[in-house]
């Protein structure tokens, strides 16, 4: 997949926001051809 393809759409990393610990979460969205099968591997296979 190109690159050119990924948009960031956000950052989350104020501290204290997850009281497991100091966590920075990105996230990024991507527009794939109508039709693209989705790959995945074993451990995302049950993810619904």
């Amino acid at each position: 997949m190109p690159v050119g393809n990924l948009h960031q759409i956000g950052v989350w990393d104020q501290v204290g926001r997850d009281p497991r610990g100091t966590y920075v979460t990105f996230a990024y969205m991507v527009i794939v051809p109508d039709g693209t099968p989705a790959i995945t591997r074993e451990d995302a296979r049950t993810a619904r």
